[in-house]
Order: structure tokens, then C-alpha cells, then sequence
């Protein structure tokens, strides 16, 4: 039997202030498997002000864990 998931996609909208964008950049790279470069490029470009979509693969990571992981940071 073949089951394939799709991946949950988490949206960020806007960057707020004294959210910590190192930790962010870890984040993406531990849990959403971005490599250092396209998570430099996701934080520069909320930074920007435009919203980023992160892809959660759900044998990774749960969606929930990554949003809980994210409002930690500030």
C-alpha cells in the first residue's frame, strides 16, 4: 500500500517586532528542513514585509509543533 501525505503549509504574514530571526532561521533549517540559504532568504523576505508559506512535512514535524516553536521565539 502506497499512502502519501501532503504537506501541512504554515503561513507567517508579517514580521513583529523583537521576534528573534536567528532562532527563526534555526527553526526552519530543524524542522522544516530548509537548507541555510533558503531559510536566510524566508526570514530576509519576511523582514521585507512580505508573507512567507513553510511547507511541514508531517513525518518531520507536526504543523502544531512548528507554530508552537515559532511563538516561542517572541
Amino acid at each position: 500500500m502506497n499512502i502519501h501525505m501532503k504537506p501541512q503549509r504554515v503561513i507567517f504574514g508579517k514580521w513583529q517586532p523583537g521576534f528573534n530571526k536567528v532562532q527563526f532561521n534555526k527553526l526552519l533549517r530543524n524542522l522544516a528542513g530548509y537548507s541555510l540559504a533558503t531559510a536566510k532568504q524566508a526570514v530576509d523576505d519576511l523582514l521585507e514585509g512580505q508573507p512567507i508559506k513553510v511547507e511541514i512535512d508531517k513525518h518531520t514535524c507536526h504543523p502544531d509543533e512548528f507554530i508552537l516553536a515559532a511563538a516561542k521565539l517572541g
